[in-house]
């Protein structure tokens, strides 16, 4: 201190909470006094100083304006405590801090910690520059264009809040910008009904933003209030929410979670950002000089705020046509292979006699069919990155969910697999019904059966290629491996045409189910077998 060393002892810390909004500790200075030093949010340690009423106008002065020029500010003031008065209050702490059973019996730490933290003497104030990472008002503004509503969530003052709204471009001057304060249920409910009413007198087009503060937010969060409130937000492009606790931020995004229907992301940096991280549907940590308590918490990590942009706009929009895709593609693939199944019980009397050979059924959706979708879900993509990044509405088909809904199961999975299965079962039925073999044999069942398996993987697997946008080497691979698989089981199987059964007969036995017989021709089978049902 002034160039000379001074030793401190800490006696005792009273910790941060998220309700307390203020730490202190408590010295022994090198005089022998005891001090008490705090430091804190300003609403909530100049209330319980006692500073001539001059200096703390002065110091509101001062605080108006740190808070215009979008600083971050702490308040620090101190008391000198008695022997005696910090002995008896540390045997109290003490007593309530080992009771392992019941802890009320000596009061609350929280309320043994507020009887010594008054009378405070104001020491000044501390304001910091709290600057935005690279790209945030970028990432912000294309965010924005992708159709997203944003809502920032913040423990800084009002002025504060608006402050970085604006350097962020979340605010920009020419929006209507309003704001919700009151700290009584009545009085925010009409301040509710009054923005209501502003917004009538406001054209369609013209663009609203809203800034609430902590007090009004917790009257506003009640379960009478808090729908007019979500009502108000909705109809605003952006929403600031200042001077709110950790649980606020979490009520906030399950007031939207629950009510909306819409999927909500919260990213933050900071353990007071943990609550409402994992309150959202997906939560995203940022990794920083704030610790790791949000990433550790959070589904996604990123280094910086604009690494969003490039999460959401190229990864985001690219998992989800992936996965439209390779669902559409699984649903439309099984219902051509089990229709099929289908229409060949018509003509045999639906006795539950398989078209397939059993290692065809067991393979088709393992090997025959599984490759290719599984590359088009891992590696399909239909514009670059620059592209999406310079195009954030394009985003909007995911927002709408275009790429797989309930028409489009329909149409593209039912509709399409029912065609092909009709085409894939009646065209083999009529081309090998009186086919005659170069050995001058009948083509049988065997033939039948071999030609729509190896339609129906060809037909599928071609349905897929030419929806793929984007071609790679892996899936040349997959495609034409997909199909020579077929080949290589159909001639390890008995022909080199395809999988047939061997030696078939057609019999009536007692106890066996009947078969077909080889050479016989297709028609005359299909007779056999109802016949034998």
């Amino acid at each position: 201190v002034q160039g000379k060393e001074e030793e401190y002892v800490v006696l005792s810390t009273l910790e941060f909470s998220s309700e307390r909004k203020r730490m202190s500790v408590i010295v022994r200075c090198p005089d022998n006094r005891i001090r008490l030093l705090t430091k804190g949010a300003d609403n909530v340690i100049l209330p319980l100083c006692v500073s001539d009423s001059q200096v703390l106008k002065e110091t509101n002065a001062h605080l108006e304006q740190y808070a215009t020029d979008g600083l971050r500010i702490l308040t620090l003031a101190e008391r000198v405590l008695a022997e005696s008065e910090f002995n008896a209050w540390f045997e109290r702490q003490q007593k309530a801090t080992l009771e392992l059973h019941d802890r009320t019996k000596y009061c609350s730490l929280e309320e043994i910690n507020n009887k010594i933290e008054h009378n405070l003497e104001l020491l000044g104030l501390t304001a910091i520059e709290d600057r935005l990472q690279e790209g945030v008002p970028d990432t912000i503004a294309n965010l924005r264009k992708a159709d997203l509503h944003v809502w920032v969530l913040t423990g800084d003052k009002q002025e504060t809040a608006i402050n970085i709204g604006f350097a962020c471009q979340l605010l920009r001057n020419d929006q209507h910008i309003f704001v919700l304060s009151g700290n009584a249920k009545g009085r925010v409910l009409e301040t509710i009904y009054g923005v209501q009413q502003q917004f009538e007198q406001l054209s369609e087009d013209c663009e609203k933003a809203l800034v609430i503060d902590g007090v009004c937010l917790s009257c506003a969060l009640e379960d009478n209030i808090k729908l007019e409130l979500l009502e108000v937000a909705k109809a605003c492009k952006a929403v600031i929410c200042c001077r709110v606790t950790p649980l606020q931020k979490a009520m906030v995004v399950e007031l939207v979670k629950e009510n909306c229907d819409a999927i909500t992301l919260a990213i933050g940096d900071g353990a007071n950002d943990v609550s409402m991280i994992q309150a959202a549907h997906i939560g995203v940590g940022i990794s920083g000089l704030e610790g790791r308590q949000a990433v550790l918490a959070a589904d996604y990590s990123i280094a910086q705020f604009r690494f969003l942009e490039r999460l959401l706009l190229v990864h985001g929009r690219l998992s989800y046509m992936r996965m439209s895709k390779f669902l559409r593609y699984f649903f439309y693939k099984n219902f051509a292979f089990t229709l099929v199944q289908f229409w060949y019980q018509i003509y045999t009397g639906w006795s539950g006699a398989t078209i397939y050979d059993p290692w065809f059924v067991t393979l088709y959706n393992i090997v025959f069919t599984s490759m290719p979708v599984m590359a088009v879900a891992v590696f399909e993509k239909d514009t670059g990155t620059k592209y999406s990044l310079a195009n954030p509405d394009i985003y909007c088909v995911g927002q709408g969910n275009l790429l797989f809904n309930k028409a489009m199961f329909f149409n593209y999975c039912f509709l399409l697999g029912f065609f092909h299965s009709i085409l894939l079962f009646f065209l083999p039925f009529g081309a090998a019904a009186d086919l005659v073999l170069p050995d001058g044999k009948m083509a049988g069942f065997n033939w039948f059966s071999a030609l729509v398996s190896a339609s129906l993987v060809i037909v599928v697997t071609c349905t897929l290629a030419l929806d793929i946008l984007g071609w790679t080497v892996v899936n040349h691979c997959v495609v034409w491996i997909s199909l020579l698989s077929w080949f290589i089981f159909g001639w390890h199987r008995g022909t080199g045409v395809g999988m047939v059964y061997r030696n078939l007969t057609l019999t009536e036995g007692e106890g066996k189910a009947p078969y077909i017989r080889t050479g016989k021709p297709l028609r005359s089978s299909v007779t056999g077998i109802k016949e034998a049902i």
